[in-house]
Parts: C-alpha cells; structure tokens; sequence
C-alpha cells in the first residue's frame, strides 16, 4: 500500500491508515467520506480518489499479458 500511496502523492497520510488497519483491498472500498472522517484534506483527497478509481479500472481491464523474454 505505501507504494500506491507514494504514486497518488500522499504518502504522507500512511500513518492514519495504518492506524486504522486499512491495507489496499480496504483502501479500494473507502468512500470520499471515509476519508474526511479520516482527517484527510480535500486536495490529497482528491488525488486519492483519482488514484483509486484508477487503479479499479486497471483491475476491471487488465490488458494482455505479455511474457518477458530473459
């Protein structure tokens, strides 16, 4: 999760979901107001949510799967 937290830009608020046991699969079902009751502002909230429905498309349509030749 840090990592994803890290790509969104707010990184900085690890700590409130730690606190709370929210890993990624959990982060993925929060709501816009899930994380103002978490004390997140409105711009980090923004780039979280931007970044989430983000990653929900990406789950949705994976794309194909290429193998790497080694």
């Amino acid at each position: 999760m840090k990592r994803f937290l890290v790509v969104a830009g707010v990184d900085e608020y690890t700590s409130q979901f730690l606190s709370q046991r929210i890993d990624l699969e959990a982060l993925l079902i929060l709501s816009d107001e899930d994380f103002k009751e978490l004390g997140i502002p409105m711009g980090p909230r923004k780039k979280l949510m931007r970044a989430l429905d983000e990653r929900r498309r990406d789950l949705a349509n994976p794309g194909d799967f290429v193998d790497s030749k080694l």
